[in-house]
């Protein structure tokens, strides 16, 4: 299982520049790989590192100051309702309420953390382009220095 994940992760670092090298050559999408795997084969570590730097940030850091931001607003007071009305109707037609109360959570803990994990998905997806700017800035800088010698 571990060796399966680390071979799509290498794959996944080979392939990463596939997006910017179909968007700004007119090549076909075989070529596509293989170019993409001969310029990350010189620049495999900066790749991974920048993929985990975005990977980290777009995903757990930047999402996480948001949650709390929101945790600790006047708006969440606001946004949380939709999520209470939808929790009520899910856990009383389940029968959930019992479980969840067993561990002392109310149908107002799950409502607020339903919101703020919508918050924190919302805002990871906004950062998306980012992430693909970030990709593209790579794909330009490798291309630069592969023709200026």
């Amino acid at each position: 299982f571990v060796g399966s994940i680390a071979m799509l992760f290498i794959i996944s670092v080979y392939l990463c520049l596939s997006f910017q090298i179909f968007a700004f050559e007119a090549i076909s999408p075989g070529k596509v790989i293989i170019k993409s795997y001969e310029m990350i084969k010189k620049n495999f570590w900066r790749t991974v590192v920048l993929g985990l730097a975005l990977f980290v940030l777009a995903g757990a850091v930047i999402p996480t100051i948001f949650e709390e931001l929101f945790k600790h607003s006047s708006l969440m007071s606001y946004f949380v309702i939709p999520f209470n009305a939808y929790a009520e109707i899910l856990l009383e037609n389940t029968g959930l309420m019992e479980e969840i109360s067993k561990h002392g959570l109310t149908i107002a803990d799950i409502a607020k953390e339903t919101a703020l994990l919508s918050i924190g998905g919302t805002i990871t997806a906004l950062l998306l382009p980012f992430g693909s700017a970030c990709f593209t800035l790579l794909y330009l800088d490798i291309k630069a220095k592969k023709y200026s010698k």
